[in-house]
């Protein structure tokens, strides 16, 4: 706990602080890790789980917020070294964004972010999306699109008739 007395040792205080920090943190960077080591984790779901942990690290940066027990610690700093340790805080979360960036692509062209519709997510599942996987991973010549647009329209109608499935697996709305 953060010492009020002004003799209270600094590095003590920062050190709290600083493990308050990663207290918060930590379960952000676990909870996408136990996502994406699950056995029941699809491909189709790989992209949004890389992209949610990326928005939610830059949502943090974005609006200053390091965690409740971290803002009232650094609260009780002098305003130097608020800034400072609030620096430091936001340069750790932009090196891990950064750090994202420069090992996942999260541009439109991954082949990750193409093979999301088959995971059927979407409200909608749409032929331009199959025809876009089938391209992408160079399969059009083992696979007779013109057919293939026949099975997606069979697929939208089941889909439509059927209830809601966005929180089971993926392999149970197939």
């Amino acid at each position: 706990m953060l010492k009020d007395e002004p003799e209270a040792d600094t590095t003590e205080n920062l050190v709290y602080i600083y493990m308050c920090f990663c207290s918060n943190l930590f379960p952000v960077f676990e909870a996408a890790s136990l996502k994406l080591q699950s056995l029941s984790t699809c491909a189709t779901e790989l992209y949004d789980i890389v992209e949610c942990l990326s928005s939610k690290l830059k949502q943090r940066v974005n609006d200053r917020i390091f965690g409740f027990e971290t803002k009232k610690c650094i609260q009780k700093l002098p305003v130097l070294q608020q800034q400072s340790v609030s620096t430091n805080f936001t340069e750790a979360l932009s090196a891990a964004i950064q750090y994202l960036k420069k090992w996942f692509d999260f541009g439109p062209n991954n082949p990750l972010h193409v093979i999301k519709c088959l995971g059927l997510q979407d409200a909608e599942l749409k032929f331009n999306d199959i025809s876009l996987c089938v391209e992408t991973l160079k399969l059009s010549e083992k696979i007779n699109v013109d057919s293939l647009y026949d099975e997606v329209c069979i697929v939208k109608t089941l889909l439509h008739n059927s209830p809601p499935k966005q929180q089971n697996s993926v392999a149970e709305r197939w």
